[in-house]
């Protein structure tokens, strides 16, 4: 959500060394970003002074997180951090004034839980996560020893992002710069978001072999037409009895079973036919050929 994405986003800003790119990185994005919370903040404001309209306040600081949900997409790398913590800040304290009760020594975001880490010792808070990476350092350098392929190493960081870190609600969202966004999110809420992926690709994946079968049955009901021969598909079956003559070398019929000569718009009807049993049969002879069919 909003508040977990602009806290994870704040806290990379200010655990990570970024070089310098020599300017203010306050551009035109962010003029326009400070402008639509100046103007959402006059709005709330407005809102409230109208006997408390609670409603129309939520609704302006709604559209003042989807407009910034906007501007982080806009921004990309060249992200402003600081316009994000601004907006956040401002949702946040302003939601704590309609009630919600909100952790006060954290001023983004507003949780039920209580504050306070009294008696805890850091060991105790650090260990489940050092145990998941010195585990996965373990492991690669196993891995390393014995020569495992590139793929391997990948597959031992999805199962880090997948499961290890998600036990301890660590969430590490992928970006397109390679560089994961770090959030913590209840280890709860991210089983449950895990298995609904699941869900989803079992589900796609049965799509996928429904049709797959789907596929396969019309190939084979279609290479079944193909068993006669275009030669003799009008010299068989019901049509045996309905044509007197047939062309030599094609088995088109040429008069009519009293020995009338057919009219040509049907002999094009039957030529069509042909021509298509033709092309059927063909495909199902190279099948045949191949052993793909009986």
């Amino acid at each position: 959500n909003f508040f977990a994405n602009s806290k994870a986003m704040i806290a990379e800003a200010k655990h990570t060394a970024l070089d310098s790119t020599g300017t203010h990185n306050f551009r035109r994005l962010e003029l326009d970003m400070i402008s639509a919370l100046k103007e959402r903040q006059n709005a709330v404001h407005a809102a409230l002074c109208d006997s408390i309209n609670t409603p129309n306040a939520m609704a302006e600081l709604l559209a003042l997180v989807s407009r910034t949900n906007v501007y982080i997409k806009d921004a990309g790398k060249n992200l402003n951090v600081e316009v994000v913590n601004k907006v956040a800040q401002y949702v946040s304290k302003t939601l704590r004034t309609f009630g919600l009760d909100g952790i006060v020594s954290d001023p983004i975001g507003f949780s039920g839980a209580e504050g306070g880490a009294a008696g805890v010792s850091v060991e105790d808070v650090a260990m489940p996560y050092l145990q998941v990476l010195s585990t996965f350092r373990d492991t690669i350098r196993s891995y390393a020893r014995e020569g495992r392929s590139a793929q391997e190493m990948l597959a031992l960081s999805d199962k880090l992002r997948d499961e290890d870190l998600e036990r301890l609600g660590v969430s590490l969202d992928d970006r397109e710069d390679g560089k994961a966004l770090i959030k913590f999110i209840p280890a709860e809420e991210l089983a449950a978001q895990r298995q609904a992926k699941i869900q989803q690709a079992a589900e796609k994946a049965a799509k996928k072999e429904e049709a797959a079968r789907a596929k396969e049955a019309a190939r084979l009901a279609k290479l079944e037409k193909g068993k006669v021969s275009h030669l003799e598909m009008f010299r068989q079956g019901a049509s045996a009895s309905e044509y007197g003559s047939f062309e030599d070398g094609t088995g088109i019929p040429l008069t009519d079973k009293d020995g009338q000569e057919l009219p040509k718009s049907r002999k094009k009807k039957l030529t069509k036919e042909w021509e298509v049993q033709k092309k059927l049969h063909e495909d199902y002879l190279a099948e045949k050929a191949k052993g793909t069919i009986a």
